[in-house]
Formats: C-alpha cells, structure tokens, sequence
C-alpha cells in the first residue's frame, strides 16, 4: 500500500503481510519513505546475515506496552494476557516479560480501508482479562510531512495503563551511520558517552565519532509537554528528518546499530473504561538549507 504526492511517497505494509510476530503493532507498519524521489530514511533492525536479537522490525514500527503487557503478571504459565494491536498472548515463562521472544498467539481481527486519500486501519476488540480495546490508525500526507493518528477506545471493563512508541529504524540513504549524522533532542543528554566511546554527547545533540556499535541510552528529564521529540539529519545526504506528537512526552529512550539509529519517543496511555484517547505522531522530511 502507497501514500504519494509530489514529495513523499511512503510504503506501508498490509496487516499480517511482511510482519506476523508478537512485538510491534501490525497496522501502519511504515517500510520505506522517500522524499523527491531520490532520498529514503527507513532501514529494518538487522540486515540479512546480521548477528544480534531481532524481532524484524522495519521502518516507522509502533508498539505497546514494551517494559510489561497489559495482564502479564497476574497470568500463570499457560494463560493468556493481552498485547495491544496484536491479540492475545500466551504466557510461557515465568518471571520479566521478554519482547523479544516469540508467545502462542491469537491475533486480533483487523480492517483496512481508504478514505479521502486516508490509509486507515482499525484493530477489534479481543477481549482477555477483562481487557478489550478498540484501535483505529490513520495515515495521511501533507506536503512533506507525514501523520499517524491513533485512537484507543477502552471497550473493556478493566483501566488500560500502558504505553506506546515508535521505534524509528532510522538511516538515510541505507547509509551506516557515521560522523556525518547528528540527532538533536529536546533535553540535555546524560553523559553516557564513557560507555560508548563512538558516541559524542553535546548538550542536546548526539554526534558519532565513527561507526558505532550496538547502544542503548535513556534521556532523563524530558519536557512533558507536546512538542519536537528529535530532528535527525544526515550533512552527507543535505536531508533530515523531524518527529513531533500532540500527546504529553513519557521519556525518549535511544537504540541503535551501525546501520541505524532509533530516537523512541513514549506517551502514556491511561484510559478508563467507555474513555477514548487519541494521539497523533508527525515525520517531517526536510531538506538541509
């Protein structure tokens, strides 16, 4: 499926089509954004052949509940808990959720369809545990930006308390990411870079002083309020990238690989039973004055 205008044109795969596993979100799963025909910025977690965890996430991929499910510590070994947008889970382990294992699962049923030049995807209600949520995702097009407006409507009879991000497996041009990438945030970054030395922390921008290898940070103290989450942009490619969100920042955590790097903005989402909350995430790809 293809949103298209004069300057983006955007892939997005058919629920259940590319991705079938049990981490991220199967609808609105973004593979590929280009911008004027020439510039991409969507890679996938691991190339082919790559060493490492991989749960096959690619592009734009949102999910839920990453830390703990929705249920899971009140399900024993053999029953089922809830993951939002993906269906009902069984549990096979004890102890801390894995995201990055594979669970028994039921998936939820899921629709798509257009509207006025809007991709539009709904998730249905699968009740577990006194949870059930209804989902519905939009995508559209405005000039070089791009939407996802999401709503959840609590259709269950327990509080929905969980969170949701995207993880933005992000690299211009498939290009490794080098010292010519840089990423600016809206709060000052810890000092973490004694632990990856290839990292350059310089109040609020991440630099690379090389390639790096696998990295992981948390930037403390973020601005709650709605607004910019990063601005990514690549000198060698004079092209950028830029999320913001209407929704109350949770935390932003930072992944990344040498082909890849991943800003993850969190909303919390606590909505009661018969309540709907609604939030939207925009992409703005931009060239380099």
């Amino acid at each position: 499926m293809q949103l298209e205008n004069e300057r983006l044109h955007v892939e997005v795969a058919d629920p259940g089509s590319l991705y079938r596993r049990m981490r991220f979100d199967w609808t609105g799963m973004v593979t590929q954004v280009t911008l004027d025909g020439r510039h991409t910025f969507c890679t996938v977690e691991l190339p082919a052949g790559a060493e490492g965890p991989n749960s096959e996430g690619v592009g734009l991929s949102n999910d839920f509940g990453l830390v703990k499910p929705l249920g899971w510590d009140e399900a024993k070994v053999g029953e089922t808990f809830p993951k939002l947008a993906v269906g009902s889970l069984t549990k096979t382990i004890d102890g801390r959720y894995d995201h990055m294992r594979d669970y028994p699962l039921e998936p939820t049923e899921k629709r798509v369809w257009w509207e006025d030049g809007t991709l539009c995807f709904a998730i249905e209600p699968l009740p577990c545990r006194g949870y059930a949520a209804a989902l519905e995702k939009r995508l559209y097009l405005q000039d070089t930006s791009l939407f996802v407006k999401s709503t959840l409507r609590n259709v269950g009879e327990r509080a929905i308390h969980t969170t949701e991000y995207n993880h933005n497996f992000l690299a211009v041009d498939g290009r490794p990411i080098d010292s010519g990438v840089t990423v600016d945030f809206p709060a000052p970054l810890e000092d973490a870079a004694g632990s990856f030395p290839m990292l350059r922390f310089e109040g609020r921008r991440l630099s690379f002083v090389g390639v790096p290898s696998v990295f992981w940070f948390s930037i403390p103290q973020v601005p709650h309020e709605p607004g910019v989450r990063f601005t990514l942009r690549d000198s060698r490619a004079g092209v950028g990238v830029r999320e913001s969100g209407d929704f109350p920042l949770m935390q932003i955590n930072v992944w990344g690989k040498e082909h890849t790097v991943c800003p993850e903005a969190f909303v919390a989402l606590d909505v009661e039973p018969g309540e709907t909350y609604t939030w939207t995430r925009r992409w703005d790809f931009f060239t380099l004055s």
